[in-house]
């Protein structure tokens, strides 16, 4: 933070990793205010932006300093399944078709349960809760730090960068659309300016989709999964007492006893139901508090090893993103 009366923006969107630095606060919920428990924040990589009840200025400088500069690095919204997400959410509805007759009241809308994520179209594209995520992030923002919009729109001043990845892209534009809505001439009531997104070209995109461009990563990690596969399969015993509970629970084992994977095709249904449809009401029912810690366990384990720290690239190779937000602040 300096004294100025100048502000500059600069964000960049991609595809895996969350991280929004802003000056004085990251805008996260208030201690107090965030409940003991809430299933909402327990989908691993489906789990949506947290939404502040009231911002925390506390960390905040004093009064002669005016922020500068923000430097935000953000995750795409909330998406649809994608093409490997549908294909199994497919099974689970074929397998429960079948056992259709065995469900009891109150579980017989299991059998009759339709996958609402069919639409192949729009595998793994930005969800309209995630384009209102979006939006409503450049919304906050704006309130908190109204000094850095306070200037009309320029290109030079506000840089926008997004991977080609189309979640990615929507949820840039969505974001650019909440910090730039009354500010143009687009529409009959939003009076929307269009900005200048900058994207690169995949096979030459080492700064957002350095994953896909990495040699090193890709026969270390993507092609060489023998510890992480043999780490993650001995979890998933963890896993076998939640299917069994379903078993149970569902009045089913005389017939049908459900496995693991189908336990965690459930899960990933009740991450989907809340994520894009807002739902807590189906599949997420079908589970206590410790069943999703164990799932997110699950899903963290696998992401710690395929994107974490597990292995020294998957950090190495995110340097030049680092190195350029760094050097935009010289």
């Amino acid at each position: 933070l300096l004294p100025s009366c100048v502000g500059m923006f600069f964000i960049i969107y991609l595809s895996y990793i969350l991280v929004l630095t802003t000056i004085g606060t990251h805008g996260t919920e208030n201690i107090g205010s965030i409940p003991s428990w809430r299933l909402i924040d327990h989908l691993a990589t489906k789990t949506p932006y947290p939404v502040p009840k009231e911002s925390n200025h506390s960390a905040l400088p004093e009064d002669s300093c005016t922020p500068l500069f923000i430097n935000m690095l953000a995750r795409h919204g909330s998406r649809e399944p994608t093409h490997g997400n549908l294909k199994k959410l497919s099974d689970l509805e074929q397998e429960l078709r079948a056992h259709k007759d065995l469900f009891p009241e109150p579980y017989r809308w299991l059998g009759e349960w339709i996958n609402p994520f069919g639409k192949i179209s729009v595998a793994g594209d930005l969800s309209p809760s995630g384009q209102r995520q979006h939006y409503e992030l450049a919304k906050r923002l704006i309130k908190q730090f109204p000094e850095i919009f306070s200037a009309p729109y320029s290109s030079d001043r506000i840089i926008i960068q997004s991977s080609q990845k189309s979640r990615s892209a929507r949820s840039a534009n969505a974001f650019a659309f909440g910090m730039l809505e009354g500010q143009g001439l687009l529409g009959e009531t939003c009076s929307y300016l269009s900005p200048f997104v900058y994207s690169e070209t995949p096979a030459y995109d080492n700064t957002l989709r350095f994953f896909d461009n990495c040699p090193r990563y890709i026969s270390e990690v993507v092609k060489s999964k023998h510890e992480s596969n043999a780490a993650v399969y001995q979890y998933k015993d963890h896993l076998k007492p939640i299917a069994a509970y379903l078993t149970e629970e569902l009045g089913i084992g005389s017939r049908w006893n459900l496995t693991s994977t189908q336990a965690i095709e459930m899960y990933t249904a009740c991450a989907f139901d809340i994520a894009v449809l807002n739902s807590e009401n189906n599949f997420c029912s079908l589970f206590k508090e410790e069943h999703f810690k164990i799932f997110e366990y699950y899903q963290d384990l696998k992401a710690f090893w395929s994107m974490g720290y597990a292995h020294s690239i998957n950090y190495e190779m995110a340097a030049p993103l680092l190195q350029e937000m760094v050097s935009l602040m010289d």
